[in-house]
């Protein structure tokens, strides 16, 4: 959700509001969209139980109350992976994947823009490893036809990108359907999915390799993550979770270009390469939870979110949005796209963190809830509006 940061740049599509991290319309039915059934399977599946740092008592809860706030917010299922003590605690899967189909633990949801953190923790790899420089240009090796006489063209590096202050919009159709400068980059914050799409488009003609394949090698392989594709993938279509957009259509999954599918269990795995570092230098590990703009002057205050739940500071790092309360530093990026909600969020100590997925239009619904279960900290509620 990261309301209070994003939400001023919601977009519509197709009659929705969407947060800044949308990515495009994707809705492809074959014929006419399924009716909503009657009555909905809720069950829960479980996993990861045997872990010493379980929990059963809060999964206990949750795997209680979750099926009924699937149906009173009208939400398909939500798959949502424990974090405890630097360790997987467990994972919760409830509701439907699809129209009348279980969701399962091994069910891949869309991530929305959840996925930009993943990208950043590719950058700070490669970078560990000297293959990059979170400060070089990136028109070395891609240069967008849009601005390719821009005289700001030559100031957009990784760094810039992934702290979101490359000064382009969100996504080009809101600048007339061309990519533009809105301001000098570097100079102020604006969230922008097409910043972090120009990083991957650089990574991808500086080592003349797909991102996918950048990703499984430095990422995906070493944090032990077996289901997780920025591209179709053949076997997707019966595990990929369909859509509960806000009419209560279904939508079936588009799996377009940059998207990242993935299971809860995995995306966790990932929270848990952040934790523990394999393949990233100390240097590269403190750029992701290093805020490069401190957001508390501009949006807490007189004119803005009240000072006294505000964290001390706020602002983005590597990929990641960084929250700095006394007692403790907080990670987290949210996701939604259209029928697609997602929120990961982590302690930088390791203590507390869960990755959770909702394949519905009204999704931030019950993650409220689960995020209030899960997180004792008001002011983060407050000022995230759960």
């Amino acid at each position: 959700m990261i309301a209070v940061v994003l939400l001023a740049g919601c977009a519509m599509q197709d009659g929705l509001q969407t947060a800044p991290g949308t990515s495009y319309t994707r809705i492809a039915f074959k014929g006419e969209p399924p009716a909503v059934p009657a009555r909905r399977n809720n069950a829960c599946v479980g996993g990861n139980l045997a872990s010493p740092y379980s929990d059963r008592s809060l999964f206990d809860a949750l795997r209680r109350q979750i099926p009924g706030w699937l149906i009173d917010d009208d939400v398909p299922s939500v798959a949502l992976t424990y974090i405890s003590q630097g360790e997987i605690g467990w994972t919760l899967v409830c509701g439907e994947q699809g129209p009348s189909t279980p969701a399962s633990l091994s069910t891949l949801y869309n991530t929305a823009s959840i996925a930009k953190p993943v990208v950043g923790e590719v950058v700070l790899r490669l970078a560990s490893q000297g293959r990059l420089s979170l400060d070089e240009a990136m028109s070395a090796h891609w240069v967008d036809p849009d601005i390719s006489d821009d005289p700001y063209l030559d100031r957009l590096t990784p760094r810039i990108a992934l702290a979101h202050e490359t000064g382009f919009k969100n996504w080009r159709r809101m600048s007339g359907g061309v990519l533009a400068f809105q301001w000098e980059p570097g100079t102020q914050r604006g969230y922008s999915g097409e910043g972090i799409r120009y990083v991957v488009r650089f990574l991808e003609r500086k080592f003349d390799t797909p991102f996918q394949a950048l990703a499984k090698e430095v990422l995906f392989d070493p944090a032990g993550v077996q289901d997780a594709s920025f591209v179709r993938e053949t076997g997707f279509g019966d595990r990929a979770a369909w859509r509960r957009l806000g009419n209560g259509a279904w939508a079936e999954p588009a799996l377009n270009a940059g998207d990242l599918w993935i299971t809860s269990q995995d995306y966790a795995r990932i929270m848990l390469a952040v934790l523990n570092g394999p393949g990233v230098s100390k240097e590269m590990a403190a750029e992701r939870h290093t805020i490069s703009r401190d957001e508390v002057p501009r949006l807490c205050g007189p004119d803005g979110v009240s000072a006294d739940v505000c964290p001390e500071r706020m602002g983005f790092g590597v990929g990641w949005y960084v929250y700095e309360y006394g007692d403790h530093t907080l990670l987290a990026h949210s996701g939604s796209d259209n029928g697609e909600k997602t929120l990961a969020l982590l302690t930088l100590d390791g203590q507390l963190g869960f990755a959770v997925f909702a394949n519905g239009e009204n999704g931030n619904a019950t993650i409220s809830k689960i995020v209030r279960a899960l997180y004792d900290n008001e002011r983060f509620m407050t000022l995230e509006g759960y």
